[in-house]
């Protein structure tokens, strides 16, 4: 069985960026190559990231929450699309850019969701907007490496950035909590969770 932890990926195709990613390598720090992973992605299935964590032994789940428009009921689309097995306990879960998209109610609802699934020792990966004034475009991301991510823009349209301070998160997000942040350019903070 080779190694989760390899430094080095497949050349990603011509329309995906490569970037470096400061946090993404403790996401995975310490994971045994015994170990069997629960991952959850909320982003659409894309190929690096299947590709990637196909070198060990896990199982992936794909919800991609982006394509889910809230029209207004918050909980719904969360219930339905986070609605797995009792046993199922998330050992890492790659949210992206997506709670930038959600506003409070629906940060709550997502939470709710969520929380059955989370573990102490689950650990999750995002953006954050740092605030409404950056301009933020929603991509597709895939896991190249255990540093380096593909990024693709979002073929639907800009959307709305609903910016959430980390005391609002820490507020409505609450089966996490915030252990890592990095600025990044253009207004977008890297965040690492872990489970409470």
């Amino acid at each position: 069985m080779r190694s989760p932890l390899r430094k080095g990926g497949a050349p990603p195709p011509a329309e995906a960026d490569v970037e470096h990613s400061l946090l993404l390598p403790k996401l995975f720090e310490g994971l045994r190559d015994d170990e069997r992973l629960m991952i959850l992605d909320l982003g659409p299935a894309v190929p690096e990231t299947v590709e990637f964590f196909g070198q060990f032994r896990c199982r992936l789940y794909f919800a991609d929450l982006f394509s889910e428009p809230t029209d207004g009921d918050a909980a719904t689309p969360f219930q339905t699309l986070l609605d797995y097995p009792v046993q199922v306990q998330f050992d890492l879960c790659l949210f992206w850019d997506f709670l930038n998209l959600l506003n409070v109610d629906e940060l709550r609802a997502f939470n709710a969701a969520l929380k059955p699934y989370v573990h102490r020792g689950t650990r999750a990966h995002g953006f954050a907007a740092m605030s409404a004034t950056h301009a933020l475009s929603i991509h597709h991301y895939g896991v190249r490496s255990t540093h380096e991510l593909v990024v693709r823009p979002d073929p639907r349209a800009r959307r709305a950035v609903r910016p959430h301070p980390q005391a609002q998160l820490k507020q409505h997000l609450t089966c996490l909590e915030i252990k890592r942040g990095t600025l990044l350019r253009e207004g977008r903070l890297e965040v690492l969770f872990q489970g409470v």
